[in-house]
């Protein structure tokens, strides 16, 4: 892939398929799949709001922290994955 395909790829301006992303982010180090989803503007930027913050935690929440404590970081990563892909598929969803 040339670098200015990159380039147009973090610009917003060249769409990939999200396959691609996660084969390039595997090569380039400190870039996580997320980024490059975000960057490439299949994925909404993930920074969390300010209220959201603030806002209790609802009883399923609890459960998937509770839940995720048990994982090595590995495999939090590995379900931070999962849980972001499932977003994504639901985000696509609402576009059809």
């Amino acid at each position: 892939m040339s670098h200015s395909t990159i380039n147009r790829i973090e610009g917003g301006t060249y769409k990939t398929k999200h396959e691609t992303l996660k084969v390039l982010a595997a090569f380039l180090n400190g870039v996580t799949y997320e980024e490059l989803l975000e960057k490439a503007g299949i994925l909404e930027d993930t920074a969390s709001p300010s209220s959201k913050k603030d806002k209790p935690l609802s009883e399923y929440e609890s459960l998937f922290f509770y839940e995720l404590e048990k994982l090595s970081e590995e495999d939090k990563k590995k379900a931070l994955e999962h849980v972001r892909y499932l977003r994504f598929l639901a985000e696509q969803q609402k576009i059809e």
